[in-house]
């Protein structure tokens, strides 16, 4: 989700069974992510209609890039609990944010788009 598409849409279903068992991992596509691979990170199994500028201009934060990769560990038993996820810092980060005030601005938005 965070990359904004599905992973292995639109490909036949046998082609991403391989890619699961290869230990194909998803990534987040970022400039990040193309740093640390040195501009070689494969793009294959993404949709092509991402453009690379799209990612290269994209960053995600430390702290997500974390939790993400906390979330889809493979093995279970170094895969956190949900219950130790919700200690994480990128989540501690979000509830300093309200949820509330965010749907009012974006209900206010609405509203403004609606009068238009």
């Amino acid at each position: 989700m965070a990359n904004g598409f599905q992973p292995f849409k639109d490909t036949e279903l046998t082609y991403m069974y391989i890619e699961k068992v290869r230990g194909s991992l998803q990534v987040l596509l970022d400039k990040n992510s193309l740093l640390e691979n040195q501009g070689s990170l494969s793009l294959e199994h993404t949709n092509k209609r991402i453009a690379r500028d799209v990612i290269v201009n994209k960053s995600f934060s430390e702290n997500f890039h974390q939790f993400v990769e906390l979330c889809l560990n493979k093995n279970p038993l170094s895969r956190w609990a949900a219950s130790k996820l919700m200690t994480h810092s990128f989540l501690k980060q979000c509830r300093n944010t309200s949820l509330l005030d965010q749907l009012k601005d974006l209900g206010q938005k609405n509203v403004k788009v609606q009068k238009k």
